[in-house]
Formats: C-alpha cells, structure tokens, sequence
C-alpha cells in the first residue's frame, strides 16, 4: 500500500492541500475513491503524509472512515518528540 502528495502515482493521495496557520486540511482519495476533506491541527506536507498512512492501516483494520476523519481532527501532536 502506498500513500503520496498531489499528482504522485499512489494507492492514497492527498491534494488540495490548504495550510492556515498551525493547520492544514486535505482531500484524499484512495485509488478511483474519494474519502472527503480532513483537517490537522499542525501544518507540513509530512504530517498529510502521516495522515495518509494512518488512514490506509485504518481502512485496511476495518476502522470507519468518519472515526478516522474524527481522530485527526483531534489529535494535536505530542508535546515532545521523544515523549
């Protein structure tokens, strides 16, 4: 399974990247599959990545789409790196 940015040949694909400040949001799509709009409480093209990773092991454990959508949204990053 792979995960990528914009025009990247990807079983997962984010585009229409918009950063606001600390935030970001996105639209994916798996293959010929659009998965809507999810939006991150920390700005990078690198944490879409890592978005895009989290929802392909998601889908692939079965995990409802709209419970994924809502994690994200939540999460706000860890304090420290190592931590």
């Amino acid at each position: 399974v792979s995960y990528g940015i914009e025009h990247e040949d990807a079983d997962y694909v984010g585009y229409d990247l918009a950063h606001h400040g600390t935030s970001t949001t996105f639209r994916a799509r798996h293959l010929d599959r659009d998965l809507g709009e999810f939006h991150l409480h920390m700005p990078g093209r690198h944490n879409v990545k890592n978005a895009l990773a989290t929802i392909a092991a998601s889908e692939a454990l079965a995990i409802h789409l709209e419970v994924v959508r809502q994690a994200l949204t939540d999460f706000e990053g860890v304090q420290r790196r190592f931590t």
